[in-house]
């Protein structure tokens, strides 16, 4: 036990160096998180809104967990059967196949370009107890920029960075749409004389992670996915998708396999990396545990009432902090005790996402509490 207590205090000290010595994260307040659109063909029919609700279901709790294989998660089965319980809202809106159903092919008549969709919003409540019942984590709409670099190559053999407008700006869009349906955040490189002075089409291709690396720290970003792609005839690609995550690289490979499953499963593969690490469960540990995961938290720079308030409402929303408790305020420095349910390591992981809030020490173990120092930047 002895020893169980001090690996976790080292492995917590040890993340916090890491964070302190890393550049701020570039992080997104990711929308729409409980809510999807799904095409269906008529307003009137009621077994296709069902079917549509249990589509919508099942993606919502894809975005809220990063993981694409969440219907097959024992707890949710029911759920997933009979979504309408979970519904708030719905209403029907028409858009072009050129937008968001570009993958539905057009016949030929005006009518035939455009798609009906179901636009559900499901409550927020009742989802994340669905899920803490499930025991399944949640991951907080506070989500760190994936940076995304794309080399296409034509068929005559030349190579080329992708950009909106550009080469490759179908499958930008096509990547940026899937993203957003598995809630993750992208940010795309904008391809100035430094971007292709530091990454040519020939280094992207070839993944030279050295040059990758270099030329994506200007964005300041943790997360970086780099995509080559070739067309094939019949809607297939030869294609690769590598993820570099601070010292993690995960790879997807794809040889003639159609194009939209291999952008679905390089977006699934960067979602289900970072999920990982900051997804969080809601029901936490029992109380009888709460002492040994409290965290003290002193935070210098709150030099007004309207410092003190964005601060605590900015704690406050934390899905991590169950709780938060003022000890003291003075002199522009604020004493907190914060209850994180035990997920002390998810609680640093999200505090480095924001710029508003820059760690100024190691963290430290007095007994059984973490002690954390930050500075609070005002907006």
């Amino acid at each position: 036990m002895m020893f169980s207590r001090f690996f976790s205090a080292t492995c917590l000290t040890m993340l916090a160096l890491g964070l302190l010595a890393l550049a701020p994260a570039q992080a997104a307040e990711m929308p729409g998180l409980y809510r999807a659109a799904v095409p269906v063909l008529s307003r009137d029919d009621v077994s296709e809104r069902q079917r549509a609700f249990r589509s919508a279901l099942e993606e919502v709790l894809v975005k809220l967990t990063g993981r694409a294989d969440i219907a097959q998660q024992p707890g949710l089965a029911e759920a997933l059967r009979n979504a309408q319980p979970y519904v708030e809202s719905f209403s029907y809106r028409s858009v072009t196949t050129g937008g968001e159903a570009a993958a539905i092919e057009s016949t030929g008549g005006a009518q035939d370009r455009m798609q009906l969709l179901l636009e559900t919003d499901f409550y927020r409540s009742q989802i994340e107890t669905l899920l803490e019942s499930a025991r399944v984590p949640l991951w907080p709409p506070n989500r760190p920029d994936t940076l995304l670099w794309l080399a296409v190559q034509e068929a005559s053999g030349q190579r080329s960075l992708a950009s909106i407008g550009g080469p490759g700006s179908t499958w930008l869009t096509q990547l940026q749409e899937v993203a957003q349906h598995k809630g993750l955040p992208l940010l795309l490189p904008v391809l100035d004389l430094e971007d292709r002075r530091a990454l040519r089409p020939e280094l992207l291709w070839s993944f030279d992670l050295d040059a990758l690396r270099s030329a994506s720290a200007r964005y300041q970003v943790e997360s970086i996915l780099a995509v080559r792609l070739y067309s094939l005839p019949g809607g297939q690609v030869f294609a690769r998708a590598v993820h570099l995550f601070r010292d993690q690289v995960l790879e997807l490979d794809a040889v003639e396999v159609p194009a939209q499953g291999f952008l679905e499963d390089s977006i699934a593969m960067v979602a289900a990396e970072l999920s990982a690490h900051y997804a969080i469960l809601l029901s936490g540990v029992s109380t009888s545990a709460s002492a040994q995961n409290a965290a003290q938290l002193v935070v210098s720079g709150i030099d007004s009432v309207a410092d003190y308030a964005s601060l605590l409402d900015y704690l406050n929303r934390l899905t991590v902090v169950q709780a938060v408790q003022v000890r003291e305020v003075a002199g522009g420095r604020i004493v907190l005790e914060l209850a994180t349910g035990g997920q002390l390591r998810q609680l640093i992981e999200v505090l480095a996402l924001d710029r508003r809030i820059l760690p100024l020490a190691q963290a430290e173990r007095d007994n059984l509490q973490l002690n954390l120092q930050y500075q609070w930047q005002a907006d």
